[in-house]
């Protein structure tokens, strides 16, 4: 049947839309002399119909979509949509099919207000233009239609419709298919209808038989009037009487009706439009008292599977799915049927199976045919068209997992095969990487290492879109911990590969997963920090504004997950990113903001690991002038030297000094080898390490203090 919406999108693709571009996207340097400019502060209503008027396809079009949202803001706008049938009669097609599909929306929004606006309108214009649009419109009006004057104004178009071609007809069938109270009679229908191709074989049964039965002919007319008048047309209409016979066959009362079914399967077997109409009523057959006409009906899945027309071979996968019944067929005939289908020399037959293979492999009851259909799809992955294996990524990512639990080993590398085909292309290869998360553990390892190789060079070429996928697959390795890739090992190759990358991209790419994987070393944090964090903090240079922001939004989460504060390391590692020379006077705002947020958190300088006392008061006891040791000089030396427990004097010479306890010490480091050389003092305790070198005591190292 005739479209609009086809029709327009045929010289889209024709001539383009240079010339009728919608207003956003009109050029300003070439300004159309019809273009009507309007001020951007007026309402919309004002704008609707000054632009309704306008001389320029692209402006009418915008003013007569936006009426219906007019409506759906309650705004009053009958004025308008008294002017859309006007429209019907546009020079241009997009005009005509805007007002369509907005005469179509109003009748949907509220038929009973807006049939008064547009039946007679719709009529005219169908009579000359017998396009869907207008007949779907007709199709709403049907029911708002109640008084018999406007019933039987149809009658003459419909008979001026059935006069004209097949597109016309349609048209007209579509209207006496919606308002079955046409006043027709007998003898009418039977001239005007049943010498309609069109009507007989594709409107007539069932919807149109049951509407004329019950409202004007009665159940005598259905049961033995029609099936004789049609038993008389000739094989241009087998189809509409093959569909006719199989949908009444319990209630058509003819002789030789058992005979007239026959014939029917048999005109299926050289006509495939007819086989397709009767396997589409195998539970109609099954339920009739001709049972054995089901397994007519399972040969014929057999015949359209080798029609040679491939519209009609795309057409048998949708059916299937839509009758289950249809999978009660003998366990040969589906695999035959399949073995076809999986096999097509068309692409486009192929692209069908794929898109209902998933439903097709769970609606098989036996576990041979299942096999069967792996087997199929997994020769399928090795198709050459690549339209065949967009559809294997888009429509079976379910059967990938099947076939990757059912057969590890065989297939590894033949997915490996599809994702390098998909990997400059991120939409599917996304699909493909989702898909690759739910495989078991035992069929990844057969590719695992070629497959994050594969991933790292897709992720050069599509790093934003990619990221958010990539991040859930890396973490979904990581909770793996496959035998053959140890986790530090992946940790050090995801360090190597976007954390020290020159592309900008793919370091932000690793600090995004470094911040996905904050929660997940809960039990052992200081793993995180030697094989996560270390690669963090040696962005305390990075260059790249981006980078740097995305580094802060980490720190900013990291912050109070891993105590910087009392960690020494950690809070010098994120006070060398904060002083980063490029942005540290930065006035990025972003920066700015983040910078602020995260000073708060952490100390102004790492906490001090020495455990000695601040001789920084002591001016009149500490020599600070000694080059070599800085010791009492009140006192002589004692004959254990550096023996720290013994009284300094200071004014009186019975004055001890009491030592400050020592503190906890977190972290140590071997004596330095002037100590080491000297007598251990017998006054230490026996494990007492040496002292870290205190920044503000820098020349008493090598001291030692007992614990207290």
């Amino acid at each position: 049947m005739f479209s609009l919406a086809k029709f327009v999108d045929e010289q889209l693709n024709f001539f383009g839309d240079v010339l009728d571009k919608r207003p956003s996207q009109v050029s300003r340097s070439l300004r159309d002399p019809l273009l009507l400019v309007l001020d951007d502060n007026l309402p919309l209503k004002s704008k609707v119909t000054s632009l309704l008027h306008s001389e320029l396809a692209s402006q009418k079009v915008w003013a007569i979509t936006n009426i219906a949202r007019l409506v759906s803001m309650n705004i009053n706008c009958d004025d308008l949509i008294k002017e859309i049938p006007k429209c019907f009669l546009s020079k241009s097609a997009k005009v005509e099919l805007a007002a369509a599909k907005l005469c179509h929306a109003l009748l949907y929004y509220d038929a009973a207000k807006y049939t008064e606006f547009f039946i007679k309108p719709v009529m005219d214009r169908i009579t000359a233009v017998p396009a869907m649009e207008y007949a779907q419109c007709i199709e709403l009006m049907a029911p708002q239609i109640d008084s018999i004057d406007s019933i039987s104004s149809f009658v003459p178009l419909i008979k001026k419709l059935f006069e004209q071609d097949d597109s016309h007809q349609h048209a007209g069938s579509l209207i006496v298919k919606n308002i079955p109270t046409i006043d027709v009679t007998e003898e009418e229908f039977q001239t005007i209808f049943l010498t309609s191709k069109v009507f007989v074989n594709e409107y007539l049964s069932p919807q149109i038989a049951l509407n004329f039965s019950e409202a004007k002919f009665g159940e005598n007319w259905l049961e033995v009037t029609l099936p004789n008048q049609l038993l008389q047309l000739d094989e241009r209409f087998h189809q509409g009487v093959a569909k006719f016979f199989v949908d009444f066959m319990g209630r058509i009362k003819t002789p030789n009706l058992y005979s007239s079914v026959h014939d029917a399967f048999d005109w299926a077997v050289k006509d495939p439009r007819i086989a397709l109409s009767i396997i589409q009523k195998v539970d109609i057959v099954s339920k009739s008292r001709f049972v054995d006409l089901v397994n007519k009906v399972y040969q014929l899945l057999l015949t359209i599977a080798n029609f040679n027309e491939s519209f009609i071979r795309k057409d048998l996968p949708k059916i299937l799915v839509d009758n289950p019944m249809l999978f009660n067929a003998p366990e040969n005939v589906l695999k035959q049927v399949f073995t076809s289908l999986g096999n097509d020399s068309d692409p486009i037959v192929k692209c069908a199976f794929l898109e209902q293979l998933e439903i097709i492999y769970n609606s098989t009851k036996l576990s041979r045919t299942k096999e069967h259909i792996l087997m199929l799809y997994q020769n399928m992955l090795k198709d050459n068209d690549i339209k065949v294996l967009e559809k294997l990524v888009t429509e079976t990512s379910s059967m990938f997992v099947v076939l990757a639990d059912q057969r590890p080993s065989q297939i590894m590398n033949l997915f490996l095969h599809i994702a390098e085909l998909f990997k400059t292309r991120w939409r599917f290869f996304s699909k493909i990487l989702r898909s690759f998360e739910m495989f078991p553990t035992n069929t990844l390892v057969y590719g695992i290492k070629p497959l994050l190789s594969l991933i790292c060079e897709a992720v050069k070429v599509n790093p934003q879109v990619l990221m958010p996928q990539v991040i859930s697959f890396y973490t979904f390795c990581i909770h793996s911990r496959f035998d053959c890739l140890k986790l530090p090992d992946l940790l050090r190759y995801l360090a190597h590969e976007y954390g020290k990358s020159e592309k900008y991209q793919m370091r932000i790419v690793y600090i995004k997963l470094a911040n996905s994987l904050l929660n997940e070393f809960n039990d052992d944090r200081s793993y995180y920090i030697e094989n996560i964090w270390s690669h963090i903090a040696e962005y305390k240079n990075e260059s790249v504004e981006f980078v740097y922001i995305k580094l802060l939004e980490y720190i900013l989460a990291f912050i109070p997950k891993y105590d910087v504060k009392d960690s020494n390391r950690l809070t010098q590692d994120v006070l060398s990113i904060l002083s980063n020379k490029k942005f540290c006077d930065s006035q990025n705002p972003d920066i700015v903001y983040l910078i602020s947020r995260i000073k708060p958190l952490v100390p102004n300088q790492p906490r001090s690991m020495s455990a000695q006392p601040s001789f920084e008061h002591l001016p009149a006891i500490v020599d600070k002038t000694s080059p070599r040791l800085r010791r009492p000089i009140n006192t002589p030396q004692s004959p254990h030297r550096g023996n720290a427990s013994g009284a300094f004097q200071s004014g009186s010479p019975n004055a001890p000094i009491k030592m400050p306890p020592r503190p906890n010490q977190p972290s140590c480091r071997k004596p330095s080898p002037k100590v080491s050389t000297r007598p251990r003092p017998q006054s230490f305790m026996p494990n007492t390490r040496s002292m870290v070198k205190s920044s503000s005591n820098s020349g008493i190292n090598s001291m030692r203090f007992p614990k207290l």
